[in-house]
């Protein structure tokens, strides 16, 4: 588990509230995948991250590239490393004959890539952003 703290703030409500919301989703699945609910969670989970990735790393980016911030073009690349892993999760769970393991270690991929990448880039920002 994940615990939200005013240490991820980034000072934009509306990047926090996206980052609260996929807090929130790391910690479901983990309890669900804990009680067994994996196969049941392979629609639902890609649904939630497809739809994450598009608004928030698109929101995300925006604003830096707006307001010139000096980590933009890593922020980018880091985004773009998650998507690409993301589309490896999707090709492997295709394949897959247990989906929940595939998720299990996708969540503990995105349990450090949520504290790395907020804490490393994102909260470094506060300077930066404005809200939108």
């Amino acid at each position: 588990m994940i615990e939200w703290s005013d240490r991820y703030l980034t000072g934009i409500s509306s990047i926090d509230h996206q980052h609260e919301r996929l807090f929130a989703f790391c910690n479901s699945l983990e309890q669900r995948l804990q009680k067994g609910e994996g196969r049941a969670l392979v629609k639902e989970g890609l649904s939630f991250l497809e739809t994450y990735i598009e608004v928030h790393f698109g929101a995300e980016d925006l604003c830096m590239v707006r307001d010139a911030c000096p980590l933009a073009s890593q922020n980018r690349r880091a985004h773009q490393a998650f998507i690409d892993r993301f589309g490896s999760l999707k090709t492997e769970l295709r394949s897959s004959a247990d989906p929940a393991e595939t998720l299990i270690l996708f969540h503990k991929h995105l349990e450090r890539w949520i504290g790395e990448h907020i804490l490393r880039i994102d909260v470094s920002l506060r300077g930066c952003l404005e809200d939108f």
